[in-house]
């Protein structure tokens, strides 16, 4: 669950003339860990890693908790998204194989042209499933929705212009609305930044009936809604060094930073000299 409120953000447009901020063999990694008033522990990795094949551009982010933790709850999934390498980023296929503690899921998306119409096959304890949803809009899975936020038409966002969206998680469909929250200088790993901070808003939307299945709860409070921010790299290469989720009911937040990247397209320019 963690994990996917990390990657719940997107927004619409690529920025305007600017080449895309990541290539073939791209690498990142990142520690995720648990932050309340009382408890400060790092509890799994997230590596994910950029290929471009004929099909399109292939990432696949997988996720395991630290040794330690498997013996109360492991986790070992795996999220994959295909998807153009042109300033669009149409969406083109999604797997994803879950396994945390006794629960797993399966999906397979395959997207049509208009990037609306999904075909999508879904198997859990329960059964499989089988079907064809047509969304309003362009919708992406969660994988494709953070490096299509890395494309995005900043200058806009920091206008006050929200960034707004749809994207497919599991069974449901979100919409998401994006902000630029300000500038900061973000320290990850003993290293400092020059960042932008992104707010992203999300929540459900009704498609299929009122039908809302997925395993994944975004109630913060009364309101059924999640704020996750993003402090990205203010440079050409816009790789998101550090994230934080309010975990509502639960307590605490789930939060990221960057402990590793490799094959970067660009220098990094935002790294603060010393």
């Amino acid at each position: 669950m963690i994990f996917q409120l990390a990657a719940l953000l997107l927004v619409p447009f690529a920025g305007r003339g600017q080449e895309l901020p990541f290539a073939d063999g791209e690498e990142l990694q990142y520690t995720v860990y648990y932050k309340s008033f009382l408890v400060k522990a790092d509890l799994a990795s997230l590596k994910m890693t950029g290929t471009l094949e004929p099909k399109g551009y292939h990432v696949a982010a997988h996720v395991a908790t630290f040794r330690f933790w498997d013996t109360f709850y492991q986790m070992r999934d795996l999220y994959e998204s295909w998807f153009t390498l042109t300033p669009a980023l149409m969406p083109l296929s999604y797997h994803r194989d879950v396994k945390e503690g006794k629960y797993w899921a399966k999906n397979w998306f395959e997207w049509k042209e208009d990037g609306r119409t999904i075909h999508e096959i879904t198997e859990k304890r329960r059964g499989r499933r089988d079907t064809v949803v047509t969304c309003p809009s362009i919708t992406r899975d969660i994988i494709g929705a953070i490096y299509f936020l890395r494309a995005a038409d900043y200058e806009a966002m920091e206008r006050g212009i929200p960034a707004e969206t749809m994207m497919t998680l599991d069974r449901d469909i979100f919409l998401v609305s994006a902000l630029v929250a300000g500038r900061e200088v973000t320290k990850v790993e003993g290293v400092s930044y020059n960042t932008v901070k992104v707010a992203v808003t999300v929540r459900p939307h009704d498609v299929d009936n009122n039908e809302m299945t997925s395993d994944l709860s975004l109630q913060s409070g009364d309101n059924q809604y999640s704020q996750i921010f993003f402090w990205i790299t203010d440079d050409e290469n816009r790789i998101p060094i550090r994230f934080s989720v309010e975990l509502g009911k639960v307590g605490g937040t789930a939060q990221g930073r960057l402990v590793r990247m490799e094959g970067l397209k660009y220098p990094l320019t935002s790294k603060i000299q010393k």
